[in-house]
């Protein structure tokens, strides 16, 4: 349950500065856990079949690796091109 509390103009936009900033290190997070499981599913990939990438074999790990690579890269994109400068 929100409290509600009155404050000034002022506090209210640093406020919303820190609202911003916690938001952003949540992206960066889950960006983080994203290329990890990437990484991860690579290094299983490379461990068990000796090879990072199989041409023939895409549409198993590396489909998935990929694909948690594309969205840390848009994270990442989005939230560099919404930063505030």
């Amino acid at each position: 349950m929100r409290k509600i509390v009155f404050i000034t103009p002022n506090e209210t936009i640093l406020l919303r500065a820190d609202e911003e900033m916690a938001n952003r290190e949540v992206l960066y997070s889950l960006s983080a856990v994203f290329l990890l499981g990437a990484l991860a599913i690579l290094i299983e990939q490379y461990l068990s079949y000796g090879r990072f990438i199989e041409l023939k074999d895409v549409l198993h790990h590396e489909f998935f690796a990929f694909t948690l690579l594309a969205f840390a890269l848009g994270i990442l994109l989005a939230a560099y091109a919404t930063a505030k400068k």
